[in-house]
């Protein structure tokens, strides 16, 4: 089980294991169990958000980023305040495994648009044995016909490489930890407003922090929005620490890869 139970002494970002992230932006799209929030953000933190999704550091859509960002918040601010961790072990062990499931359907879908021939299984071959060390590097090693060889080595998966300017981002954003202010937003500023859909256990969780003295608001609309900028914070910390999972890294790198050779091949 990737969580550690904490309390106030640990460190927030120490809460919750990175991989976690990913499960839950992939988690309760639409499903049954699901309400549809809307939730606003000041603009600073989505042209943040924006900036690390487009970073080349992992793949992911700004609808479950926004998820991600938004659950990963409350969760952890729950584990540093012990409140209501069952609910919140039970969200993560549900979203376990999302995202392989999500990122291998868009993998399969993207091959599948690939001509067949030696040109596409080099293509293939070569993310491999560059980015294959994982599942995903697996799954493409599948469609070429060395799937059949005896264990096909490929390269360890290649150290995540931060550029500098997103890393200055992530430390100016995360010198401090969040405080009571993310709760607000300014009226007289320009804010961002996106629709998404989250676990009801969501909703019930940040109803309890709502109801607690961790919190000065009395509004669920706040706790998803302080939830949504802790989640930024704990993120830039795992990118300032080095702590971004090599195989969303290499994810990113194989789908750019052959999205850009079906561009150039049409």
């Amino acid at each position: 089980m990737k969580i550690k139970h904490s309390n106030k002494k640990l460190i927030l970002e120490n809460t919750i294991d990175p991989s976690v992230f990913f499960n839950l932006g992939s988690f309760s799209n639409g499903r049954i169990g699901s309400k549809q929030i809307k939730v606003t953000v000041s603009e600073k933190h989505m042209y943040l958000t924006n900036r690390l999704r487009e970073s080349g550091l992992f793949r992911i859509n700004t609808v479950d980023m926004n998820r991600g960002l938004l659950m990963l918040g409350i969760l952890a601010d729950c584990f540093h305040n012990n409140l209501c961790q069952k609910k919140s072990t039970n969200i993560i062990r549900q979203s376990r495994g999302c995202r392989q499931v999500h990122n291998i359907k868009e993998i399969n879908t993207v091959v599948s648009h690939l001509d067949k021939g030696e040109k596409t299984d080099d293509l293939l071959f070569d993310n491999f044995i560059k980015y294959g060390d994982n599942i995903y590097g697996r799954s493409i090693l599948n469609y070429t016909p060395m799937h059949d060889l005896n264990s096909p080595r490929s390269n360890p998966s290649p150290k995540v490489k931060v550029p500098i300017e997103i890393k200055n981002l992530c430390k100016a954003f995360s010198q401090e930890p969040p405080t009571d202010s993310r709760f607000k937003v300014s009226r007289n500023s320009k804010n961002d407003r996106f629709m998404i859909w989250i676990p009801v256990h969501i909703k019930i969780i940040a109803f309890s922090m709502m109801k607690s003295s961790l919190v000065n608001t009395r509004l669920l609309s706040d706790i998803y929005r302080g939830g949504y900028v802790t989640g930024l914070y704990i993120l830039c910390k795992w990118i300032i620490g080095g702590k971004l999972p090599a195989d969303e890294y290499c994810l990113c790198k194989i789908m750019h890869n052959l999205y850009n050779y079906l561009a150039e091949n049409e």
